[in-house]
Parts: structure tokens; sequence; C-alpha cells
């Protein structure tokens, strides 16, 4: 029983090159080395934040956003890993349960079709896409067909 515990708290803790990861039950921890330089040690992502998560040769990409005067940014955060040898199923492991509980029952890698009004917005419709909502799409890994409306009522014919 007590190998069974070990496992699953292994497999929610990843050690990587200046930091410590771990999964619970509400989200993301990422425990920083103490560092004159960093000013938080901490930080915590909520599931509901985490946009994207790859593994690749060596390091680990984990896409989030934040909340910054009601608005929301894309933080990128790249990681290497400790040990070039770290298992890759065990890695790609960690970053399937991360996925799998930032996600839920919901699919990863949406496809979104969006219709954008140039005249809505006072005319700033396009310009607000594309500042705030395009990064997160992006983030998320999301395949969005993007159509911009020429006249009132054509968003109806087109869906």
């Amino acid at each position: 029983m007590e190998h069974v515990k070990e496992q699953s708290v292994c497999q929610t803790v990843l050690h990587v090159e200046v930091a410590v990861l771990r999964l619970d039950e509400k989200g993301l921890t990422i425990e920083h080395e103490q560092n004159r330089a960093t000013r938080h040690k901490i930080r915590r992502v909520r599931f509901l934040f985490v946009l994207w998560v790859e593994a690749n040769v060596g390091q680990l990409k984990i896409q989030y956003a934040e909340e910054r005067r009601k608005v929301l940014e894309v933080k990128r955060k790249v990681y290497q890993l400790l040990d070039p040898g770290t298992s890759s199923t065990r890695v790609q492991g960690w970053v399937q349960l991360l996925l799998d509980r930032a996600y839920g029952k919901s699919k990863a890698r949406k496809h979104l079709k969006v219709f954008l009004n140039p005249l809505s917005g006072a005319g700033s419709a396009v310009k607000w896409y594309y500042q705030f909502a395009d990064p997160l799409f992006t983030a998320a890994q999301c395949h969005v067909d993007l159509q911009e409306t020429r006249s009132s009522g054509q968003a109806m014919v087109l869906t």
C-alpha cells in the first residue's frame, strides 16, 4: 500500500532545473529555488488557467494565463529537465496528468469558429481580438477559423 502511495506522489511531482513542480487537487504549484533575483518563491496556477504543456528533448514548456488588471495574459515557462536521462514516459505521464486535470472531460486543442464584426466595439473589436483573445487561443493550441463579417446578420448566414 505504501508503494502505491509513493508511486502516486512520484507521478504528481516533477523536479526540473530550477524548480519543483507539484500537482494537487486545485492546481499546479511551482516552487522555485531560493534566489536573490527571484521575488516570488512559490507560484500557484489553478488548473483553470493552464493552457498547454509539452515536453520536448530535455525541456518542459508550460503555458498558462495569469490575471493582471482584469485582463488575462499568457505566461510561458520553459524548464530544463534536471536529468536528461529522466524517463520520457515519466515526463510524458506527468504532462498528460496535468493536461487531464486542466481540461477534465473537455477536449484539448479545440476547433473554434470566430465571427469578428470589425464595426463592433466602436471599431476596436479587431484590435481587441488580436490583443486579448488570439494569444490565449494560440497558447492553448486551438485551431481558430476566423471570419470577419461584412454586414448585419452575415454570421447567421455563415453558420
